[in-house]
């Protein structure tokens, strides 16, 4: 005599709920991301007369190819800084001691207007 005692049922359920949860919490993580790019390309470019105090990069990577990273320090008049990753074809132009108009939005580097002898 077969006696069922439903433990396929049990272990195929929790399957099924393990599979959903996994699939809820891919959706979750998907519309947080979304939400914050979102937010992010809503904020306004932000100006302010700023100072190249510091510039320095970073290379990244490893066995199967390497990268380089920028960075440039601004220092603001109230004697704040901020650092910024800035793309290869602008940190060239930098120069530390340039003053000028600071462009950024978030934490992201827009442009550096500087100032023209006169």
């Amino acid at each position: 005599m077969y006696v069922d005692s439903g433990m396929p049922f049990v272990i195929a359920f929790f399957i099924f709920v393990a599979i959903i949860l996994v699939f809820v919490g891919i959706l979750a993580y998907v519309i947080v991301r979304v939400v914050r790019a979102v937010r992010r390309s809503r904020a306004p470019v932000l100006t302010s007369p700023a100072t190249v105090v510091a510039k320095r990069d970073e290379v990244v990577g490893g066995e199967y190819g390497t990268s380089t990273r920028y960075y440039a320090t601004f220092e603001f008049p109230d004697g704040n800084r901020l650092e910024l990753s800035v793309p290869d074809s602008a940190t060239g132009q930098l120069v530390v001691g340039d003053t000028g108009t600071l462009y950024w939005k978030n934490d992201r580097f827009n442009g550096f207007q500087r100032e023209t002898l006169r």
